[in-house]
C-alpha cells in the first residue's frame, strides 16, 4: 500500500498533519508551503473514514478560496472509487466562507431574531452614503439642540479645527463603525470614546518619543521613561488623567536637551505641541475638556445608532458583521440550537485563522469548548493578516500558538520563492514579530521559512531600467509610450532567447488602469508585425494591482 506521501505528494511535515488526530492543532503555514493541498488531503482522508461530508465544517475568508477547496476535494474524491458517490454532495457541503455560513444559519433561524426570512446584505458603498446622510442630519440637530450648546466648548473647538463639516462627519461615522463592532453603543462609556479617538495621536506621540529616546543624552532617560509610562497609562483606558500632572521643569529640561543634542528641527514642533498641551493645561482643565467631548460624541453616536438600526430593520438588510452577531446571539440564547450544532460537526477546519475577528473566534469557542466530540485544525500565517478593516485579530492566532494544550504542526518549507527572497522575509518579520509589546513571538520557532525549491536560486536578478522623464507636463504622455515600447521590446528579446516562452508567460503590473490605453496602442503596433494579441485584465483579488496579460492567439479564447 502506498504511503500518504506518495499518494498525495506530501513532504514529512505535510504527512504529519494529515495523520494527526489531536483534539486541537494549529498549523503556522507560510506562503508557498502547500498548506491548501495538505488541508484538502487531510479532509479527503477523513471523508474516507466517515463516509460522508456531513460532519465537516471548513471555513475560510474568500469565495475564491472556498471554491478552490471544493474543486480540489472533488478532484481527489474522483480518484477514490469508494467515494465517487459523494461528488454530488460537495457543492452543498459546509466548505464555505464565514460570511456564507453565518448568513445561511441566520436565514434558517430568522424567526428566533424576529427577522424576515428573506433578509438581504447591504451594499457597502450604498450604506456608506446612507450613513453620511444620517450623520449630517444628526449634526444639524446637534447645532440646534440646547443640550449640546450647554457643553460645547471642546466640541466646537474640534469642529473649527477640521477643514470642513464633511471631514468631521466622516470622522464620526468612522468612530461609530469601529465602536459599534466592539461595543453596544447604548452601553458605551466616555472612556471607550476617548481611547478610540485619541489612539492615533497617542501612536504618533509614542513614535516621536521613541525617536527622541535614541537621541537624548543619558541624563534625560528618566524623562523618556516618564513619557512612555504616560502613553501606556492612556492606552490602558484610564479616565482620571491624573498622570497628566507632570512638572513643568521636566519639559524644560527635555526641551533644553533637544537643543544640546542637535535633534532634527522637524521634531521640535511635535514635542512642543505635547509640551504645551500637558504643561499649560491643568489637570482639571484637560479632565473637563475630554469628558465634555466624550459626552457630546456619546449623545451623537447614540442618536446615530438609532437611525442606522431603524434603517436596517425597515429595509431588512444588514452587514456581514451584523449577521455574525446574530449568529452568536442565537447560539448563546438557544442551548438546543447550540447543542445540535456542536453534535453535528466532528471536524472543524479554519483556513487563514490569523484573519478571524473576536466575534468569529467566540463562535468557534462555543462549538469547541468542553466538546470531546470535535477535532479542530487552525491553519494560517500571522505574516499574512490582511483583514484589519474587518476587525481581524491576529492576536487570536498567537493565543492559540501559545496554548500548551494545542498541538503545533508548522509548515515552514516554501516552494515558491528563492532563498534570497526567503532570507529577506525572515529578517523583516523576525524584527516585527519578536517585538514583545506587540506579538512577543519567537519567530525562529515555527515561523521562520526555509527555501524548498533550490532551482529558483539560479534565476537571474531582476533588471532595472531607468527611462528619461520629460519635465514639460505636456510631454508627460511620451514617458508612457517610451515605457510601453521598452517593455514590449524586452518581452520580444526574452522570447528570442528562450523558445519555450509564450506570450501568456508575461504579465505587466500597474497600480491602476491609467496606462492601459497607451500599452494597447503600442502593442497593437507590435501585433501588426507579430500577430500579437493583448488582453487587458485587472486582478480581482488585489484591488490596488491591475495586470495587463499578453497571450498568443491560440490562448485568446480561454
Amino acid at each position: 500500500m502506498n504511503s500518504l506521501k506518495d499518494k498525495y505528494g506530501l513532504n514529512d511535515d505535510q504527512e504529519k498533519i494529515v495523520l494527526d488526530r489531536s483534539k486541537e492543532a494549529i498549523v503556522p503555514a507560510g506562503a508557498g508551503s502547500g498548506k491548501t493541498h495538505t488541508l484538502v488531503s487531510k479532509v479527503v482522508e477523513l471523508i474516507k473514514l466517515e463516509g460522508s461530508l456531513e460532519p465537516f465544517l471548513v471555513l475560510t475568508f474568500t469565495e475564491k478560496a472556498a471554491f478552490e477547496m471544493k474543486e480540489r476535494v472533488k478532484k481527489l474524491i474522483k480518484k477514490e472509487d469508494s467515494l465517487k458517490h459523494l461528488i454530488s454532495q460537495i457543492e452543498g457541503s459546509n466548505i464555505q466562507t464565514f460570511d456564507s455560513f453565518a448568513l445561511n444559519f441566520v436565514l434558517q433561524n430568522a424567526s428566533f431574531m424576529n427577522l424576515d426570512s428573506n433578509i438581504g446584505i447591504l451594499d457597502d458603498a450604498v450604506f456608506k452614503s446612507i450613513k453620511r446622510e444620517y450623520m449630517k442630519e444628526i449634526m444639524l440637530e446637534a447645532y440646534k439642540n440646547k443640550k449640546y450648546r450647554e457643553k460645547d466648548e471642546f466640541f466646537l473647538y474640534h469642529v473649527t479645527t477640521k477643514s470642513s463639516d464633511s471631514e468631521l462627519i466622516d470622522a464620526l461615522v468612522e468612530v461609530y463603525d469601529k465602536l459599534s463592532d466592539k461595543f453596544d453603543i447604548n452601553h458605551l462609556t466616555n472612556t471607550d470614546i476617548i481611547q478610540e479617538i485619541s489612539k492615533p495621536s497617542l501612536d504618533e506621540f509614542e513614535q516621536v518619543i521613541n525617536t527622541f529616546d535614541t537621541n537624548f543624552i543619558n541624563d534625560n532617560e528618566q524623562y523618556i521613561e516618564l513619557l512612555k509610562h504616560y502613553i501606556t497609562y492612556l492606552n490602558e483606558g484610564n479616565n482620571s488623567f491624573d498622570f497628566i500632572k507632570l512638572p513643568r521643569r521636566n519639559f524644560k529640561n527635555i526641551s533644553d536637551s533637544i537643543e544640546k543634542s542637535h535633534i532634527e528641527e522637524s521634531l521640535k514642533p511635535i514635542l512642543n505641541l505635547y509640551k504645551n498641551e500637558v504643561t499649560y493645561h491643568t489637570y482639571e482643565k484637560i479632565n473637563k475638556i475630554l469628558f465634555i467631548y466624550g459626552d457630546i460624541v456619546l449623545e451623537i453616536l447614540r442618536d446615530f445608532d438609532k437611525k442606522v438600526k431603524s434603517f436596517k430593520q425597515n429595509a431588512q438588510k444588514y452587514g456581514f458583521n451584523d449577521i455574525q452577531k446574530f449568529l452568536l446571539y442565537i447560539l448563546k440564547n438557544s442551548p438546543q440550537i447550540l447543542e445540535r450544532m456542536r453534535q453535528r460537526y466532528r471536524y472543524i477546519f479554519v483556513d487563514e485563522y490569523q484573519d478571524t475577528s473576536d466575534t468569529q473566534s467566540e463562535f468557534l469557542d462555543l462549538l469547541i469548548k468542553d466538546n470531546e466530540h470535535v477535532k479542530v485544525l487552525y491553519v494560517g500565517d500571522i505574516k499574512q493578516s490582511i483583514y484589519q478593516f474587518r476587525d481581524a485579530k491576529p492576536e487570536n492566532f498567537v493565543a492559540k500558538q501559545n496554548n500548551q494544550n494545542i498541538t503545533k504542526l508548522p509548515l515552514s518549507i516554501n516552494y515558491r520563492s528563492s532563498g534570497k527572497v526567503i532570507d529577506f522575509i525572515n529578517k523583516i518579520f523576525k524584527g516585527i514579530l519578536d517585538d514583545e509589546k506587540k506579538y512577543d513571538i519567537n519567530y525562529n520557532k515555527g515561523h521562520e521559512m526555509q527555501a524548498g525549491n533550490k532551482s529558483l536560486d539560479a534565476l537571474p536578478f531582476a533588471g532595472v531600467y531607468l527611462l528619461k522623464k520629460y519635465q514639460n507636463p505636456n510631454m508627460r504622455s511620451y514617458d508612457f509610450y517610451e515605457e510601453a515600447f521598452t517593455v514590449g521590446k524586452k518581452i520580444l528579446e526574452l522570447m528570442q532567447k528562450d523558445e519555450k516562452l509564450e506570450f501568456k508567460d508575461f504579465a505587466i503590473l500597474h497600480r491602476n488602469q491609467k496606462k492601459f490605453p497607451i500599452y494597447k496602442e503600442v502593442f497593437d503596433y507590435f501585433k501588426k508585425e507579430l500577430d500579437m494579441v493583448m488582453h487587458l485584465a485587472g486582478t480581482k483579488t488585489i484591488e490596488e494591482v491591475k495586470a495587463t496579460k499578453l497571450r498568443s492567439n491560440e490562448h485568446a479564447g480561454h
